[in-house]
């Protein structure tokens, strides 16, 4: 059980660790939609930058020179990590109370005798 626990423990810090650098991703991409970017230059100067959410995907839209742009919906990585994330400590907070629950192993028959009435 301890190895299960250091399993999770390890995928459960690799999901947060690609949670944090894709929402860094996002932040940059919207500093540059801005022009607020370090790489300034490479980037145009837009305005109202925004995602829509929907259930496991994103889009992204923006105005740029009073023209509305909008993305495709993609796969929302967060959202996907956030489930995985909760299924994987759901399951093993699951057989972790198994296991807690199932008897332990059976004891031997006793031999005293059995009076009868």
């Amino acid at each position: 059980m301890a190895r299960t626990a250091y399993v999770v423990l390890i995928l459960d810090a690799v999901l947060l660790l690609a949670t944090f650098e894709i929402i860094q991703d996002v932040q940059n991409r919207i500093q540059c939609a801005l022009g607020s970017s370090l790489y300034g230059q490479g980037c145009m100067l837009r305005s109202s930058p925004s995602f829509s959410y929907s259930l496991l995907t994103k889009s992204f839209s923006m105005v740029v020179g009073g023209t509305r742009l909008q993305s495709p919906p993609t796969l929302d990585w967060v959202q996907l990590i956030a489930y995985i994330l909760v299924a994987i400590n759901v399951w093993f907070g699951y057989t972790v109370y198994a296991r807690r629950k199932a008897p332990g192993p059976e004891q031997a028959p006793s031999t005293a005798p059995v009076s009868s009435r």
